[in-house]
C-alpha cells in the first residue's frame, strides 16, 4: 500500500503547496516511514518553494527530517535561512511548538551549534513570547 502511495505522492509532487509537503514529511516521520527516495524528492521540491515556507511549515518539514535522520545539508541551509527571515519578522507568530521542533531539529542534526544565528534568533523570539 506504501508503495502505491509513494508512487502517487512522487508523481505529484511538483504540484503541491508548502503545507502538503510539510505533511507528507510529517506523516512518513510519525509512521517511521523511511523511503529515501521520497524523502529526496520532497526536499528538492521543498527547495525550490522555501520562499513560500511558514513558520508553520518549517517547524514540520525539519522535525520530520530530523526524526527520520535525513541529514538533508542543503535543505536545512534553506530552511535556516528562512528561518531567520521569519524570526526577525515580528509580525510572524511563531507559536511556542514550531519554535522547540525548530530549535530541536536543528540540534539533532548538529547542523546548529549553541552559538548559531538561527538558535540564538529562536531564543530571542521565545523571550519576548514569554514577556508578552
Amino acid at each position: 500500500v506504501m508503495k502505491r502511495i509513494n508512487r502517487q505522492v512522487l508523481q505529484r509532487l511538483p504540484e503541491f503547496e508548502t503545507q502538503s509537503l510539510s505533511n507528507i514529511s510529517w506523516a512518513l516521520a510519525t509512521m517511521r516511514f523511511k523511503d529515501d527516495v521520497l524523502m529526496q524528492h520532497i526536499a528538492g521540491e521543498a527547495l525550490r518553494k522555501m520562499s513560500e515556507f511558514t513558520a508553520q511549515h518549517l517547524a514540520n518539514a525539519s522535525w520530520s527530517f530530523a526524526t527520520l535522520g535525513r541529514r538533508a545539508v542543503a535543505l536545512f541551509e534553506a530552511m535556516e535561512s528562512q528561518a531567520l527571515v521569519l524570526l526577525a519578522d515580528e509580525s510572524q507568530d511563531f507559536h511556542p511548538l514550531d519554535l522547540a521542533l525548530c530549535a530541536w531539529s536543528f540540534a539533532w542534526l548538529e547542523h546548529a551549534g549553541p552559538d548559531s544565528a538561527l538558535l540564538k534568533a529562536i531564543a530571542r523570539v521565545a523571550v519576548r513570547r514569554l514577556d508578552r
